[in-house]
């Protein structure tokens, strides 16, 4: 007769190992796409932020300069980074009258998901360059 074997029950079957770091995976699949569509929303957000504050300022900058303000005078009451956006002041088209932001090439407002652009400006409010993944939107500032 055999002698009374215990069997050793510690620790984790290669089978238990495995679901787990399977759930752990699918878990890190599904936060990583959310956290991804939260990134991609926030920047459009900053974008269409930091257009409302340059339409503030060229209000500004028209009360004192009128309707010879430029680009550059509505960029001196403006703090920001020359890297992320550049500010026009169309003279003539569609949006004549009108202060625009366009995001720099390589910039954190490059290339940003159109998804997002049409849920924040609605669709035809902005353009988006496909080759330079540049985008351009315009406020009225008069």
């Amino acid at each position: 007769m055999k002698k009374n074997m215990k069997k050793n029950s510690k620790g984790f079957t290669l089978v238990e190992l495995l679901a787990v770091i399977v759930v752990l995976a699918v878990i890190m699949v599904i936060a990583t796409t959310q956290i991804s569509g939260v990134i991609k929303k926030n920047t459009v957000d900053s974008f269409k932020s930091s257009l409302d504050v340059v339409a503030k300022e060229a209000k500004t900058a028209y009360i004192q300069y009128g309707d010879s303000v430029s680009a550059t005078q509505i960029a001196d009451y403006v703090d920001y980074d020359t890297a992320q956006y550049t500010i026009t002041v169309p003279t003539s088209g569609a949006n004549a009258g009108k202060v625009c932001i366009t995001s720099v090439s390589g910039g954190k407002f490059s290339n940003m998901d159109t998804t997002y652009l049409d849920n924040v400006f609605g669709t035809g409010k902005y353009t988006f360059d496909s080759t330079s993944k540049q985008t351009t939107a315009c406020k009225d500032f008069k």
